[in-house]
């Protein structure tokens, strides 16, 4: 499973993704490939980690820092873990809302003004 199940983030942001890991028998021990996607609307990243080695019993917790791509558009985004290991595979989901950066739309009215004002000083 995944924890937390909705995250809201701005781009560029980092989130923390908690993976638990939770299987039979109790003291496998090996390696895991872990795929994480963020996905909406035909829109995608792909994050994968390959040879992720399980050395504690189960269940293992296993923090996992995605970045939101800085030009991913504001949306609500699913994102889609998937654990393989041994040929065998678990998924799980959780949603992440996708919002503007704070003081992005201050910073384009800002811009705004200033080439209003070059403008109309060029123009005198």
């Amino acid at each position: 499973s995944v924890k937390p199940k909705n995250i809201i983030a701005s781009p560029g942001d980092i989130v923390k993704l908690n993976i638990i890991l939770d299987w039979m028998p109790r003291d496998w021990q090996g390696k895991a490939n872990i795929t994480v996607t963020i996905s909406a609307s035909g829109i995608g990243k792909k994050y994968t980690y390959t040879n992720f080695e399980v050395l504690k019993k189960s269940p293992v917790t296993i923090e996992i820092p995605i970045k939101i791509p800085d030009n991913l558009p504001p949306a609500v985004y699913t994102l889609e873990i998937e654990v393989s290991a041994d040929n065998i595979t678990k998924s799980d989901k959780t949603t992440i809302s996708v919002v503007h950066a704070p003081g992005f739309d201050l910073l384009s009215v800002i811009l705004a003004i200033v080439a209003t004002a070059v403008i109309l000083r060029k123009r005198n």
